[in-house]
């Protein structure tokens, strides 16, 4: 039972900090944000069972895209360059018993989906995880940024939705949720810097692959600061309050000049970075409460 686990983990370990953790902490946080989003003041007490059900279930939908994506022969070839710790290029795993586990974690999102009341979203994320793993849709740099960034689209409306429990979501929670959106859809080549070994074996088209370093790493850097300042301003949140936010969007910006400045071994810096990305936009996430 604890290999088992053990390799469930490492299907999802990447995602518990990109995906799981800051999106937990922004369905929550919207959640609570009352009046901001137009939603009821929920009593504090229940927040600890909202925070297990959002992350839980962030978490499934990771493992069920993970699998999906990593059991393929191309996949595992990537992996083997860029993360051979993972399951399937470290042999704990073979591609039929993937495929058999990913079944099976299909069919027990879909349950707990219905469950949460998130049937649909999980449907289309589940469209959208064959479009992108199975159709092509990885291999073009311009299908693949638009996936992504529909797939965190789905990550925090999910979040916001499985929080809110049985409440609808208002008109200010979509205008939220779609903000995050575009802050992702804007950023999310933050990820392509560390794999770009990776990616250039596979010939995959990425930002970076096409444009080069200097125009992928100027882009990021323009639409942090930007979306750092910008959202702030939109809920009239003060330097003071935001000043987090902005401290890590610096830092970001600073690793990503670090990197692009390096000629041999700028991949650790590109990893920091990333997960410097993920910080940043899991501290976008409080901001209707501020």
């Amino acid at each position: 039972l604890a290999y088992f686990l053990h390799t469930l983990i490492l299907f999802t370990y990447d995602q518990l900090f990109d995906v799981v953790l800051p999106f937990t902490i922004f369905g929550v946080c919207s959640a609570y944000s009352g009046s901001t989003l137009n939603l009821p003041n929920f009593p504090l007490r229940s927040i600890y069972c909202r925070v297990g059900l959002v992350f839980i279930w962030l978490w499934m939908m990771c493992l069920q895209v993970t699998i999906s994506n990593q059991r393929h022969p191309s996949s595992i070839a990537e992996d083997s360059i860029n993360k051979p710790w993972r399951p399937m290029p470290s042999g704990r795993l073979g591609i039929e018993q993937a495929c058999q586990l990913l079944l099976g974690v299909l069919l027990l999102n879909g349950l707990v989906a219905h469950w949460l009341g998130v049937l649909d979203i999980w449907m289309l994320f589940t469209f959208l995880m064959t479009v992108y793993n199975d159709w092509g849709g990885s291999d073009n740099s311009f299908t693949r940024t638009l996936l992504n960034a529909a797939a965190f689209a789905i990550f925090s409306c999910s979040a916001l939705q499985v929080a809110l429990l049985d409440h609808p979501m208002t008109r200010e929670c979509w205008e939220w949720v779609t903000a995050i959106t575009l802050v992702i859809l804007t950023t999310i080549h933050a990820q392509d810097f560390r794999d770009e070994i990776g990616d250039r074996a596979r010939g995959r088209s990425t930002l970076v692959t096409i444009f080069g370093h200097s125009v992928a790493r100027a882009s990021l850097i323009l639409m942090v600061f930007i979306w750092s300042f910008g959202l702030p301003l939109r809920f009239g949140v003060g330097w003071k309050a935001a000043v987090v936010i902005h401290l890590l969007g610096l830092h970001v910006a600073y690793l990503t000049v670090l990197a692009g400045t390096m000629r041999e071994n700028r991949v650790p810096v590109d990893k920091r970075m990333y997960r410097m990305w993920a910080l940043w936009v899991a501290s976008l996430g409080p901001l209707p409460l501020l």
